[in-house]
Order: structure tokens, then C-alpha cells, then sequence
């Protein structure tokens, strides 16, 4: 993968189409400013791109309500991490059809990656096409 600069709109949409093309059962992939809330990117496989704003509230939902904080601040106690910094990099979230992950970069929180694929998806495949987007990004 070649990449531009972090945030450039380019290496967004390369990263996305990456991940789209991992899978074929990989829907929708997207960058979530969390600072805003507002969807940056997205891309669609073959689907409609219905929802996709509930997608953006959803994942500054996942990060940064009261309860998931108040878990990962018990984590970062048990296991001696700065108060400052973010413990849950990954969140995967499984429904009736779908899995939902949220991730943040291993050393940048912000924008955060969200992906939506069917049950059926190869998870694995999925999961390294996600963390290799998020380091070429961060990379530049």
C-alpha cells in the first residue's frame, strides 16, 4: 500500500478500498472524526450507503460513552496505563447479521476506522486489512 500524509483525503479512500476488497462480505468502511463526530470517508462495496450517519454516531457512542470510559479506566488502573491515554484500541461488536469494529491507530486516536461486514466474513482477513490500513495512514 502507498500512502500520502495522515488525514490526506487520498490515503483514505485507498485505505477504505483496501478494506472493501479484503472481503467480499466486508460492506462499508469509514474514518470517524471523533473530535466532531462528523464521517470524513466512507465507501460502500455493491450497497446502498443507508445508515451511514448512524455509523458516525454510533462510534463516538462506542469510544466515549460514560460506561465504556469508566471500564477502560479500570483496565488502564489494573494495568498501569497513563490516564491520559486510550487502553480499547479495537471494539468489535457482533449483531443478529452483521459485525461492527472500531479502531483506533496503535499511536493516533484520531480518525477512528469503522468497518461493517456480514457474520460470514472472514473476521481475521478483515481484522488485518483494518490494522494494516490504520498503520499505512498513520505512517503516511
Amino acid at each position: 500500500m502507498s500512502f500520502r500524509p495522515p488525514g490526506d483525503p487520498v490515503a483514505l479512500d485507498n485505505a477504505l478500498t483496501d478494506i472493501i476488497q479484503s472481503d467480499p462480505d466486508c460492506l462499508a468502511a469509514g474514518w470517524v472524526d471523533m473530535a466532531t463526530g462528523a464521517l470524513l470517508r466512507v465507501m460502500t462495496g455493491n450497497q446502498p450507503e443507508d445508515g451511514v450517519d448512524l455509523v458516525a454516531a454510533a462510534t463516538t457512542d462506542v469510544f466515549k460513552r460514560v460506561d465504556v470510559v469508566g471500564i477502560e479506566q479500570l483496565f488502564k488502573s489494573a494495568h498501569g496505563v497513563s490516564p491520559s491515554d486510550h487502553y480499547f484500541r479495537e471494539i468489535i461488536v457482533k449483531s443478529r447479521d452483521l459485525i461492527h469494529m472500531f479502531a483506533r491507530g496503535q499511536h493516533q486516536d484520531d480518525p477512528v476506522l469503522v468497518v461493517v461486514m456480514r457474520v460470514s466474513a472472514d473476521l481475521a482477513v478483515v481484522i488485518r486489512s483494518a490494522r494494516g490500513a490504520l498503520t499505512a495512514v498513520a505512517d503516511g
